[in-house]
């Protein structure tokens, strides 16, 4: 997947979309761009950033140069939150592909995470997680 995502607006929505739901469940996007947000996710489709400012203003207007990146390097290392809303990285130790979960270690302690983008994954690789959801592979 990391092979198909070339621009910074569409490496921004794959760390962003996975707030889209609960964003939508306490009214602060409607039911119209939480559909847009799966769209561009399934789609690969670059979205707008005046989109994304609107949808993620907690995060979006931190991003002054939206290059591939330099988004990566906002939520690599700039993103700032704690706790479940965290970017962390973590060590794959085990895949399943029914239901898409891998389990990892992030330093501390071993748990579940979703392969929501369905990336090719292998015991022992680095991973980004967002929200317990695996980003991408740290290269």
């Amino acid at each position: 997947m990391n092979g198909q995502i070339s621009s910074g607006p569409l490496r921004f929505l794959l760390f962003a979309g996975v707030c889209a739901e609960s964003r939508f469940q306490a009214g602060l996007i409607s039911k119209n761009d939480l559909e847009k947000i799966k769209w561009h996710l399934r789609e690969r489709i670059k979205p707008e950033i005046d989109f994304l400012m609107r949808c993620f203003p907690n995060a979006a207007p931190n991003i002054t140069d939206w290059s591939f990146d330099s988004v990566g390097d906002y939520w690599h290392n700039n993103h700032g939150h704690t706790g479940d809303c965290a970017v962390s990285m973590a060590t794959i130790t085990w895949v399943s592909t029914v239901p898409p979960l891998v389990q990892v270690f992030d330093f501390r302690k071993a748990f579940d995470a979703f392969n929501f983008y369905n990336i090719d994954l292998r015991n022992g690789e680095i991973v980004y997680l967002h929200r317990k959801v695996v980003i991408e592979k740290v290269k």
